[in-house]
């Protein structure tokens, strides 16, 4: 699924056609993410098994009414985390990284 979201073309005029791509870095502690992802995202890991070992990529898939999806790969390290984020639902971009800051408390 990650690669079948098509990313907006430079030259396009139909947003809306396409996904977009961002990432978010977090400077917070690998023990903090994996418990955030354990009660926040735990409905929505691609792999549910990848929190018990504590793997340092950690997938998870959001669904957006009425047809949109969110996907976001947590790339986690000892001290701080990338998240690459993908959605074919650009305006989600507006919100999430408030909503990101929030719940890791950045």
């Amino acid at each position: 699924l990650w690669k079948s979201l098509p990313v907006i073309p430079t030259t396009s005029r139909c947003a809306s056609c396409y996904g977009t791509k961002s990432v978010k870095h977090l400077k917070v502690e690998a023990d903090v993410i994996f418990s955030v992802l354990k009660t926040r995202f735990k409905q929505y890991l691609c792999n549910e098994a990848s929190l018990e070992v504590e793997q340092k990529e950690v997938c998870v898939i959001i669904f957006l009414p009425a047809r949109y999806h969110l996907l976001l790969k947590f790339l986690v390290s000892a001290h701080s985390t990338t998240i690459k984020i993908r959605s074919d639902y650009w305006r989600i971009l507006t919100y999430l990284d408030a909503y990101l800051n929030s719940i890791f408390k950045t």
